[in-house]
């Protein structure tokens, strides 16, 4: 669902990428490393620390979103609906805009994908992994809805 929704909001801009870029303030470290290797699409960190990721994703989102828009109560990531949002930033096309956000999703399934979970403690750390990337994703999607 993000990635058709992200695939529609490039195709509005005629897949331009003329709209500027995504803020990188707090940006995730392992991206970071992927940016510095020209978007390698075999690159991947040798050890990627998921839960340290997901914190670094949640306080990249918080900073790339608009005024208006509040953490809510008892949530990892989600934030306040509000209606009238101007995006503005967030609106950035091509591979410097959103496309950046489908990429760190990737990754942080790839990396909740290879936690170990044989272990009762194991078992737990991904299950906390895998409810934050699933809210993570319920807000992407707001957003990218929002955005159309």
């Amino acid at each position: 669902n993000v990635v058709w929704l992200w695939f529609n909001l490039d195709a509005k801009g005629s897949f331009e990428a003329k709209d500027g870029k995504l803020g990188t303030g707090n940006w995730p470290g392992a991206v970071q490393g992927w940016i510095a290797r020209a978007r390698n699409a075999k690159w991947r960190p040798t050890k990627l620390n998921v839960a340290k990721f997901s914190e670094e994703f949640n306080k990249w989102w918080h900073g790339l979103q608009p005024e208006g828009r509040e953490q809510e109560p008892d949530c990892f990531i989600t934030l306040s609906k509000v209606e009238g949002v101007e995006w503005g930033s967030l609106k950035a096309r091509g591979m410097n805009g959103i496309a950046s956000i489908v990429v760190v999703l990737a990754r942080w399934r790839e990396g909740i994908i290879a936690m170990p979970h044989s272990k009762p403690r194991e078992m737990q750390a991904r299950d906390l992994q895998i409810s934050r990337f699933e809210e993570a994703l319920e807000e992407v999607v707001y957003v990218f809805h929002a955005m159309e």
